[in-house]
Parts: C-alpha cells; sequence; structure tokens
C-alpha cells in the first residue's frame, strides 16, 4: 500500500498532507518532515494490519508551489538542466498539466543533482 503524500514549502519549513487519509505533518527540515510523516501515518493506522514503513509513504513535490517559493531558481535553465521541453515544464510549474510518474523522478533527481553542485561550490567558496 502506497501513501501518496503532497510536500509543500511554507515560509517556516515543509508540509506533508495525504488526500485519501487524515495524516498531515510538519516540521523544518525535510528529514524532520519524513520522519514526522511516518509517525503520523502510524498513528493513523494503529491498530489495523497495515504496516507503515518509509517505503509506504510516496512523498510527492508541489512544482508549481516549490518555484513560486525558489524564485531564484530559473525554470528555463532547471528545463535545460534536466532535458526537458522548456515549454512543458512550464506547464508543470503553472500547474497546467501534471507530470508523469517518471518525469517527476527525472525532475527530483535533476533537483538533487543541482542541489548537489551548489552544496560543492559552496564547499569550495569556504576554503
Amino acid at each position: 500500500m502506497k501513501i501518496n503524500m503532497i510536500v509543500e514549502r511554507k515560509d517556516n519549513g515543509y508540509k506533508a498532507a495525504c488526500a485519501e487519509h487524515p495524516i498531515s505533518a510538519e516540521a523544518n527540515s525535510m528529514a524532520d518532515l519524513i520522519n514526522k510523516t511516518q509517525k503520523a501515518a502510524m498513528q493513523y493506522f494503529e491498530g489495523t494490519d497495515t504496516a507503515i514503513t518509509i517505503d509506504n509513504l510516496d512523498f510527492n513535490l508541489d512544482l508549481k508551489q516549490f518555484f513560486q517559493f525558489y524564485k531564484l531558481l530559473n525554470p528555463k535553465f532547471v528545463a535545460s538542466e534536466l532535458g526537458i521541453n522548456p515549454t512543458v515544464f512550464s506547464r508543470f510549474i503553472q500547474g497546467r498539466d501534471e507530470p508523469s510518474p517518471e518525469e517527476t523522478k527525472l525532475i527530483l533527481e535533476g533537483l538533487r543533482k543541482i542541489g548537489q553542485e551548489l552544496t560543492d561550490v559552496s564547499k569550495l567558496l569556504k576554503k
């Protein structure tokens, strides 16, 4: 059983909410959000035969909201880095189209790569 959680970036951290079940959590960091979400899901399904592990939780990032919050990310640049047509990518971040699971995975992996590159650069700048 997969529990779909929509993740939003808030001014003070992150929020995950489930449309199918009354499960939600808020936290200051993504790692804490994952832990709190798992605990909330375990509490909701307590007393049932449903075992909750991190593998049961499917976190989905709201791309439109993400790019509204992180305005410093240029959508055309990100699309080009990800190898996605900028027009198609624009429709995703405007909320007019939903990316497929494969496209979502590509986007998240690309954002991770960009984040890692920024982290690596910041390490060089500290020296």
